[in-house]
């Protein structure tokens, strides 16, 4: 970002300190795993990333996430983000969602217009050609919309994600913002991508475990 360049620090070994102070602000980075830097300091706005993944207690202090929003006492404009791969229904981030308005990304077909979330039960492909290799080569799996059963291409969702829309699964009114995607929607990737990855993954349980959390976004 060339208005973000004239804060790199002149001494490439100071490039990967976890302190940069701009005109307004200081970005601090910490680690789940340090109870010094999540305690330190007081913060506005956090952001945590990865959240299944941090232990649950730091050495012998609460766990990180508490440790970290103790930050954010001195503030009462402070706003909290946070991401995650899901992992299980017990997990951080499925808990955290679950008390969300749950909103998910709504495309639609580009033969019927109906709105709907990309969900990976409908992607199809030829089922008399089975190997992984050859549909994510030959590009043969496409997507069926639920409603017309229309085939859509991979061509045509650059158009469907521009025209999505996020619309929350609980209509009551919360603070908590919450937001499900999975990489169906993805342009960096196409149907048989998808496809091709299921099936190498579907005959191995640990395998199969990473499909369903990381590219389905779903618990196990």
């Amino acid at each position: 970002s060339p208005c973000l360049a004239r804060y790199i620090p002149p001494n490439s070994d100071e490039i990967t300190k976890l302190e940069y102070h701009f005109d307004r602000m200081i970005l601090y980075f910490a680690g789940s795993n340090s109870p010094s830097d999540l305690a330190s300091r007081p913060i506005r706005y956090l952001f945590l990333d990865e959240v299944d993944k941090y232990p649950k207690f730091s050495g012998r202090e609460a766990d990180p996430i508490k440790l970290a929003s103790e930050r954010q006492k001195t503030f009462w404009n402070k706003k909290t983000v946070k991401v995650s791969t899901p992992t299980t229904r017990d997990g951080y981030i499925y808990r955290e969602y679950e008390k969300s308005d749950m909103c998910k990304f709504y495309v639609p077909c580009p033969h019927c217009q109906h709105m709907q979330i990309l969900v990976f039960s409908q992607i199809k492909w030829p089922k008399e050609e089975s190997g992984p290799e050859v549909i994510k080569n030959d590009k043969l799996a496409w997507y069926e919309c639920i409603e017309c059963k229309g085939r859509i291409e991979d061509r045509q969702k650059p158009v469907m994600m521009l025209s999505g829309k996020w619309t929350p699964e609980i209509k009551t009114r919360t603070k908590h913002k919450g937001f499900w995607i999975n990489s169906l929607y993805s342009p960096w990737l196409t149907w048989s991508d998808i496809a091709a990855e299921f099936l190498k993954s579907k005959d191995y349980i640990e395998l199969l475990m990473n499909f369903v959390n990381s590219w389905l976004a779903e618990v196990w």
